[in-house]
This record gives structure tokens, C-alpha cells and sequence, in this order.
């Protein structure tokens, strides 16, 4: 679904550039409150397939901020934009996505720290 929308999302705002208009905050707005309105809608959902159906619109209406956003380096710093967004052969190695992991390595790592501290013992009851 993200690949098909991402390619409608792509032809949409190349259609947008052509026009002469702004891009980046139309895409970006659509790629985050377009997930986040499906995401409530699933909450409302009756059946599994309803519910399936409604997760596959939040991801798919997600590559609408891959337009807004990743360009975003190549506009600031186009001479860093390699280094930014940089793809490994094996893995992703980007230093913004290694700086936006940490925060859930972390979450993590202080979950195991609370459990191993006796912190959760209250609610075992």
C-alpha cells in the first residue's frame, strides 16, 4: 500500500511543482494527519478486515510525508545531504535516523532497568 500511495503521492506533488505551488507543508501535513485520522477511524472498526483495512490507509497515507520530508535535507544543506541521508548496503546509516532511534533504545533499555529495580511490583498486585 506505502509503495502505491508513495507513487501517487510522488506524481501528485510533482503535478504541484509544475503549478508553482508550496509543496513541502501540504505533504507533510496529509503524511501526518491523514495516518493519524485513520488510526482513530480504527478504533471505531467492527470487524478484523475493517480494522486490517484502516491500518493499511495510515501506512499507505504515510509515504505522503516521505515527500515533504526527505527532500527537506537536500534543501537546508545540499552540500551534507549525502552524510545526512546516507544508505548503506546493508542497513540504513543515517544520522538523523540514529539520533531519532536512541530515543527508543533507550525507552527500552529503562524498562528493563525499572522491572530489574522492583519498580513494576506494585502492579502485580
Amino acid at each position: 500500500m506505502i509503495s502505491l500511495t508513495g507513487y501517487i503521492a510522488g506524481v501528485l506533488s510533482d503535478m504541484m511543482i509544475q503549478c508553482g505551488i508550496s509543496v513541502r507543508k501540504i505533504m507533510q501535513s496529509i503524511g501526518f494527519f491523514g495516518p493519524a485520522m485513520a488510526l482513530v477511524c480504527l478504533t471505531m472498526a467492527r470487524s478484523p478486515f475493517i480494522a486490517s483495512a484502516w491500518l493499511s490507509v495510515a501506512v499507505g497515507l504515510k509515504a505522503f510525508s516521505h515527500c515533504g520530508f526527505l527532500v527537506n535535507l537536500q534543501d537546508i544543506a545540499p552540500q551534507y545531504s549525502g552524510v545526512l541521508h546516507q544508505h548503506d548496503k546493508f542497513a540504513s546509516v543515517s544520522l538523523q535516523n540514529n539520533i531519532s532511534d536512541q530515543a527508543g533504545a533507550e525507552s527500552v533499555s529503562s524498562n528493563y532497568i525499572r522491572k530489574l529495580l522492583g519498580v513494576y511490583d506494585f502492579i502485580k498486585g
